[in-house]
């Protein structure tokens, strides 16, 4: 076989083995491209509402300026906008978990067990997913597939993943009250019959007419500087604490008596309702919480300064070794008479 012809299968074996592998790329390509859900693509920040439907439940979000509204009560904004971003974002990692109807149930993603997430722009809807129970590879993972389809996909993005862990009112801000200690100037605090008044001063807190301590009260202002909520109460439990005096009540007012908050706080079994004065959310505390921000007047005066530790004592000089001394000998009897 002369020159050329070996050049000539050179070539030709080298165009085959650049198109075998150009081949096998494209396969694998769209083996990922299959594997991978397709979600659709949205701006989050022009969404103007959203629906999360689970069963008979439901919470709808409505944008309100920088906020959200859910189900006509303020919402936890973060949550709603991570939830949005994770139904636009296309980057997030999946993979192809089921395509087989059958297999939608124990992933949680049957008719009847899905939560549908849907993000709006007025009447016209933007995206929407159906999401599953969490996957147990990773935490953030959850199962999730398209509507009207029956391929179901594990997608790693917890703002979606949170959908299924939240109760109705985790979607609710719980915010009660955002004080800046620096902006008190008086604190008002009423314990049932009882009430005491604290002042800042150019030379610090004062209490009554007496000094105040200074650490103490500015760890009572800590509380308020973002003070959250455990629950809310219902139509019925609303009506039913504001009937009546409320057993606490705190009142925090800036320089020139300027009110910044109004607490009231009335106790139950399983804690305190407590409201904002002017709002008409009705907030849930636990009693421990409530201790710490209406604490007894004896917990603010100055601490008396701790006693002085006693003196360390020095190692006494070891006593000098007394001589041996002999005992005497006992005296000696004195003689007997012979026995006749």
């Amino acid at each position: 076989m002369n020159p050329r012809m070996l050049k000539r299968l050179a070539i030709a074996l080298v165009v085959l083995v650049v198109a075998w592998a150009g081949l096998g790329l494209a396969r694998r390509a769209g083996r990922d491209r299959e594997g991978r859900i397709r979600l659709t693509a949205f701006d989050p920040g022009v969404a103007d509402g959203a629906l999360v439907v689970h069963g008979a439940d439901s919470l709808r979000f409505v944008r309100r300026g920088a906020g959200w509204l859910v189900n006509g009560h303020m919402a936890a904004a973060g949550f709603v906008t991570a939830m949005l971003r994770g139904l636009a974002d296309t980057a997030a990692p999946s993979e192809l978990a089921a395509e087989n109807a059958s297999s939608l149930p124990q992933l949680g993603l049957d008719s009847a067990a899905a939560w549908s997430v849907t993000a709006l722009l007025g009447s016209r809807t933007l995206a929407s997913l159906l999401v599953g129970t969490h996957g147990e590879s990773s935490y953030g993972a959850v199962y999730v597939r398209q509507p009207g389809s029956n391929a179901a996909y594990l997608l790693t993005d917890e703002g979606l993943a949170g959908v299924t862990d939240r109760l109705p009112s985790d979607w609710r801000d719980k915010t009660i009250a955002k004080v800046p200690p620096e902006s008190v100037a008086v604190v008002e605090v009423r314990r049932g019959a009882r009430s005491y008044t604290l002042t800042r001063g150019p030379g610090g807190w004062s209490l009554g007419r007496s000094a105040a301590d200074s650490a103490a009260v500015a760890g009572l202002l800590g509380q308020y500087s973002f003070l959250q909520a455990e629950g809310f109460a219902d139509a019925a439990q609303s009506d039913s604490a504001r009937r009546a005096r409320p057993n606490r009540q705190v009142t925090l007012e800036a320089k020139g008596g300027r009110p910044l908050l109004v607490l009231n706080m009335d106790s139950t079994r399983a804690g305190y309702w407590t409201w904002r004065q002017g709002d008409s959310v009705t907030y849930h505390l636990e009693a421990w919480t409530v201790d710490q921000l209406t604490p007894a007047d004896s917990t603010l005066r100055p601490k008396p300064p701790a006693p002085a530790a006693p003196a360390a004592r020095t190692a006494a000089a070891p006593a000098p070794a007394r001589p041996a001394t002999r005992r005497a000998p006992p005296p000696p009897l004195p003689p007997q008479k012979p026995k006749r």
